[in-house]
């Protein structure tokens, strides 16, 4: 009877054990805008589709102060960004 109680207790507390802390570590990214520039003048949607998409939680970070960006949002609640070519940048933070 002691062994049927002990066996289902260190199971559990293995389990328990495991999943305290063993969880995804938050690792960030960086996308940088300096090569995905803005089309001069009204882009077609073959050209936004090239912009870089923005997702939920995403950052936008300006490296420079002036540095412009452009947002463009989709029909379909899609956000795509790219960097107005001035010489300066920006970043996501992913």
């Amino acid at each position: 009877m002691r062994k049927e109680i002990i066996l289902p207790l260190m199971v559990l507390s293995a389990l328990v054990l495991t999943a305290c802390g063993g969880g995804e570590k938050n690792t960030q990214s960086i996308i940088s805008l300096t090569s995905i520039l803005c089309i001069d003048g009204t882009p077609t949607i073959t050209e936004i589709t090239n912009y870089e998409k923005l997702l939920s939680g995403d950052t936008l970070v300006k490296d420079d102060a002036n540095a412009t960006v452009e947002i463009y949002a989709g029909s379909d609640g899609t956000k795509r960004v790219c960097l107005v070519d001035n010489g300066l940048n920006a970043h996501i933070v992913r």
